[in-house]
Formats: C-alpha cells, sequence, structure tokens
C-alpha cells in the first residue's frame, strides 16, 4: 500500500557556528537526489519504495512555513559511512537510512500551510501549532497530499 509523507526540514547551523536556511539544504538534497533519514525522523520504518513525498520548508528564513516540492521514493537504502547528504559546511550527524528519490519536482507556486489548518488531517487549527511538525517526518493521507498539490496550481 502507498504511503504519502511530508519531510520537514528547518534551518540548520554551520561549522562556523551561521545559520543555514531550511531552504539551501532542501535544495542541496534535492539536486542530489538523496534523502538522509536520521534516527529520530518519524515514521522512518514505514518508508519503502514509490511512496509519495512532500518537503516542508520549516524555519525563520524567507518562504518558511511552504510546502516546496514533491518526489517520489525510488529506493530505501542503508548509507555508507562516507556518504554526504548535506553541504559539507552544515552540522549534521549520520544518516541511519537513505532515501533515493525520483520525479522530483519543485512546486511552481509553493504551498503555505498555515491557511490549511484545520482542514487537513494532520494539522488541527491550534494556536500552537508548530510542535505537529517535528521530528523530520508526518505520514499524511492521500488526501492531504491532494489538497495541498491542488493548492500547488494555483
Amino acid at each position: 500500500m502507498k504511503n504519502y509523507f511530508l519531510l520537514i526540514t528547518t534551518d540548520g547551523e554551520t561549522e562556523n557556528g551561521k545559520r543555514a536556511s531550511a531552504r539551501t539544504i532542501i535544495n542541496w538534497r534535492l539536486e542530489r537526489g538523496r534523502w538522509p533519514i536520521y534516527a529520530g525522523t518519524s515514521h522512518k520504518r514505514l518508508m519503502q519504495k514509490d511512496d509519495d513525498l512532500l518537503f516542508y520548508q520549516a524555519g525563520s528564513r524567507p518562504g518558511r512555513q511552504h510546502i516546496v516540492a514533491r518526489a517520489r521514493i525510488a529506493n530505501v537504502i542503508t548509507p555508507k559511512r562516507d556518504d554526504e547528504f548535506d553541504p559539507p559546511w552544515l552540522l549534521s550527524g549520520a544518516a541511519e537510512l537513505a532515501l533515493v528519490l525520483a520525479d522530483i519536482n519543485p512546486l511552481e507556486n509553493p504551498v503555505a500551510i498555515k491557511p490549511l489548518m484545520g482542514s487537513l488531517s494532520f494539522l488541527p487549527r491550534l494556536r500552537f501549532w508548530g510542535a505537529l511538525l517535528m521530528g523530520g517526518c508526518r505520514k499524511i493521507t492521500a488526501d492531504d497530499h491532494d489538497m495541498i498539490l491542488s493548492k500547488a496550481k494555483g
């Protein structure tokens, strides 16, 4: 059975103590067609070939709180020790799994998530809703996935 996931990226820290935007990190990973899955990532054991992915830009930089791209899982692999998934200047841990991506498409019209609160099954209308998007990944329904993509079409 096909699954649908929202992969969440927040701003990161560089080796010189500066902040890297979530969008820079997302773009880096998508350009290489590989996405790291870390030990604490929610739902990682459910991810499989042909599942659909949406990519959410969290953080504090311009474009935050938007779903910015989509892709499909071509394969789930165990990374090698020297595999790099992030820019060399970004501080990040070792990935436990890696998603090999296919059909990678940045959304022409990124979708703001806040106006969809209360309409998505995983995002009720709450005053403090950011915690619902922690953990690197949310499993979403096919209906949520389709609604988000319909908003991306304008």
